[in-house]
């Protein structure tokens, strides 16, 4: 069974080793993955502009068997869709994504768009007025990579991005911590 379990975990290294934008890969210990979930989870404790971020992809890919920490570079084509979700308690105010047309589509009220990829409802955002404020959470999602578990043979596959924090601590383990133009991925999967 060892041998079959490094043979699945070469058949997932060599695909991520073909994807483009992918520079430098490295499978995680146990104690890399503690120290990337303890430095995402204290810039998550910092209030920025009255608002917090939660990394729910990050946790999602660290509770699989195994985790792969990637550099990428501009060629790394993100999916489509929302990449974060900007929540003020259970009601989503909007989102960062780069489909502003599926957001108009799927929900049926008025949006703005600020930029290129920030989606507010503003008609939520009136209806918060007066309450007490809590902060605004962002919730950064994880993304599918059903190619991968088909051609690897791996299960539960997924894949996310850190925060500055977390991406500081990835590109510090790959040998890329002096390359600001470059980011990084985490990607997690299952064997049994």
């Amino acid at each position: 069974m060892v041998s079959s379990t490094s043979d699945l975990i070469n058949e997932v290294l060599t695909f991520l080793k073909k994807v483009p934008g992918v520079r430098k890969i490295r499978v995680l210990s146990d104690v890399e993955r503690c120290s990337l979930l303890q430095a995402e989870s204290a810039a998550e404790g910092c209030v920025m502009v009255g608002c917090r971020s939660f990394n729910e992809g990050l946790r999602e890919v660290l509770s699989r068997e195994v985790v792969v920490a990637c550099s990428t570079d501009m060629d790394f084509e993100w999916p489509s869709g929302p990449h974060v979700i900007l929540q003020h308690g259970e009601i989503i105010i909007g989102f960062i994504t780069d489909n502003v047309d599926q957001v108009k589509s799927q929900f049926g009220e008025e949006i703005r768009v600020f930029g290129k990829n920030l989606v507010i409802f503003p008609e939520r955002l009136r209806k918060l007025r007066g309450e007490k404020m809590a902060p605004t959470l962002f919730v950064c999602r994880g993304f599918k990579l059903d190619q991968l578990e088909r051609q690897a043979g791996v299960k539960n596959v997924v894949f996310a991005f850190c925060t500055r924090a977390g991406d500081a601590y990835l590109k510090g383990l790959l040998g890329e911590e002096n390359k600001p133009e470059l980011g990084s991925i985490v990607v997690g999967f299952d064997i049994s």
